[in-house]
């Protein structure tokens, strides 16, 4: 398994948990508080972090890969 796949899924579901609690927020009524979550800088953060794992993640994924395994 690459590494940066396991990087990718922490980031991916970081980046859920995130914007899952925004949504809590806006089913509940809470839209301000919601329009300020989503302008906030964790939520750039979390989605900067999540694109540059996923970008980590394809680029790893176009190396050729050792098919030596060890027992």
């Amino acid at each position: 398994m690459l590494p940066t796949y396991l990087l990718c899924l922490e980031k991916h579901k970081a980046f859920h948990q995130y914007v899952g609690a925004i949504a809590k927020a806006c089913n509940a009524g809470q839209y301000t508080e919601a329009e300020e979550q989503l302008a906030s800088a964790e939520h750039l953060k979390r989605s900067r972090e999540l694109r540059a794992a996923i970008r980590a993640f394809q680029q790893e994924s176009r190396q050729p890969q050792s098919t030596t395994r060890f027992l």
